[in-house]
């Protein structure tokens, strides 16, 4: 159990893009791609840091 709460401020984070690229994407298409875009680019960034790799 204590590994759960070790993962969950990363589980949350994903949820919240999830939520925010769906909202994005009731919006308007092109709105939707670009800030999916923006969202896997920040979340490459922070798995790479997270397992020691190199960030740019």
């Amino acid at each position: 159990m204590k590994q759960f709460f070790n993962f969950l401020p990363m589980i949350l984070f994903i949820f919240g893009l999830i939520f925010i690229n769906i909202a994005c994407f009731l919006i308007n298409l092109i709105v939707g791609l670009v800030v999916t875009g923006l969202s896997l680019i920040v979340l490459a960034i922070l798995i790479g840091s997270a397992e020691g790799g190199v960030t740019p």
